[in-house]
């Protein structure tokens, strides 16, 4: 855990709308749908009508619907939104409460349909209240358990590319020319001199150091174009929006969100993912 941060302000990584955010969905859909029936609680047990099971089980499928939608579609059409350079604990707690809102509406309204009432606050208070009682403690739990196993995954990472030593040979000098977007226009530089490029959009910011100091410039050129014109072992693509001269790493670190690492004279943490792993790996004559 960072010095000086509470448990709530720790960095976790959002929701992404991933694969597994499908079987999140799925799970806790089967999971509502499996206790409902075996336990009857909330006196389902003295409701009477046709294909009970199936309509109890349907509970199960609006839980599921519900993070179907949260989890998995919400994040992909908003994914600013869900940066993890703002996500932290008290985020997913509260974006997870949202959700278990959002469930215990839908399972009100399902229940006065059911039952063939009409609505009554007192009833959907009673719902909100007791939807949260179940759905509380295995979400909570949830998060827990993603943020210490990340943590320690990422920290046991760091920690044997620390111990590792790059490869002597890959140290080169080299003359970089990349051709910006129209075609005519160039960035000539020492690949010893760039430090890092940032994508921005349809934009690309380029940190070079020139005379000790770190310098930033602006190149209308997407960085999967600078990728495919540069070919040295020490410059690698680590993220989405980052390309690094790895041989400017003075350390590496590791949070919930994932792997990071430290460039000198950056005061930015440039993060690591895990789809660029390898290579950088590889580099530093580590292998996992």
């Amino acid at each position: 855990m960072s010095s000086g941060k509470s448990f709530l302000d720790q960095e976790y990584p959002a929701p992404k709308g991933e694969p597994v955010d499908l079987i999140i969905a799925f799970a806790f859909g089967a999971f509502i749908a499996t206790f409902l029936l075996v336990f009857e609680p909330f006196d389902l047990n003295v409701l009477y009508y046709s294909y009970k099971t199936l309509k109890i089980a349907f509970f199960g499928v609006i839980t599921g619907a519900t993070l179907l939608v949260f989890l998995y579609l919400i994040p992909k059409v908003f994914p600013k939104v869900f940066d993890d350079s703002h996500w932290q604990v008290m985020h997913q707690l509260l974006y997870f409460g949202l959700i278990l809102f959002v469930i215990a509406t839908a399972n009100g309204l399902y229940i006065n349909y059911l039952s063939d009432l009409s609505f009554d606050w007192s009833n959907y208070v009673w719902i909100i209240v007791r939807t949260y009682a179940i759905g509380s403690i295995p979400l909570t739990i949830l998060i827990l358990f993603v943020y210490n196993q990340r943590l320690k995954t990422h920290l046991l990472e760091a920690s044997q590319l620390n111990q590792a030593q790059p490869h002597e040979e890959l140290q080169k000098e080299d003359e970089l020319l990349i051709i910006l977007e129209n075609g005519k226009d160039q960035l000539a530089l020492k690949s010893s001199d760039l430090v890092y490029m940032k994508s921005e959009g349809n934009y690309l910011n380029a940190f070079q150091r020139e005379n000790a100091t770190l310098t930033k410039s602006l190149h209308r050129v997407a960085l999967s174009s600078v990728v495919e014109q540069i070919d040295l072992p020490h410059i690698q693509r680590c993220h989405r929006s980052y390309l690094v001269n790895l041989s400017h790493v003075l350390e590496f670190s590791g949070n919930a969100q994932g792997l990071k690492l430290t460039l000198e004279g950056v005061e930015e943490a440039i993060p690591v993912s895990r789809k660029y792993l390898e290579g950088i790996r590889a580099y530093f004559g580590h292998k996992n």
